[in-house]
């Protein structure tokens, strides 16, 4: 498996949705986005929060907070820390807590041998 199905997709948008007050992300805005040759992020916004849904991220950011992710799969992981590491000496990119995040997801796929990693506390089967 390299990235969650599309039901686990919609009950983890849906659970950030709620939990974050970020607008809800539509069917078709998922499956565009799920089939999709190239998929683009969709971004839904909430009062106070941002929530990014990918087939091969999700991500969530309350105010100015951190951005956290909560599902992550290898092929996302790989491609941001090679974008960070192509991009070193450019400023604003990536923040040291995302690469701690993304590290510690490449850890966890590799000890587990899998290609995907999911935040338990989401709620999503790992």
């Amino acid at each position: 498996m390299s990235s969650l199905t599309i039901r686990e997709l919609r009950r983890l948008a849906d659970r950030l949705s709620e939990a974050t007050g970020a607008r809800e992300v539509t069917d078709r805005e998922l499956y565009r986005n799920y089939f999709a040759k190239v998929p683009v992020p969709i971004i839904a916004k909430g009062r106070d929060s941002t929530l990014w849904v990918d087939r091969y991220y999700a991500a969530y950011q309350q105010g100015d907070g951190d951005v956290r992710y909560v599902y992550v799969a290898l092929r996302h992981a790989w491609e941001e820390l090679g974008a960070c590491r192509a991009s070193q000496s450019l400023e604003g990119q990536a923040s040291p807590e995302v690469l701690i995040q993304l590290k510690g997801a490449l850890d966890a796929m590799k000890k587990a041998g899998r290609s995907v990693w999911t935040d338990k506390s989401a709620g999503i089967a790992d």
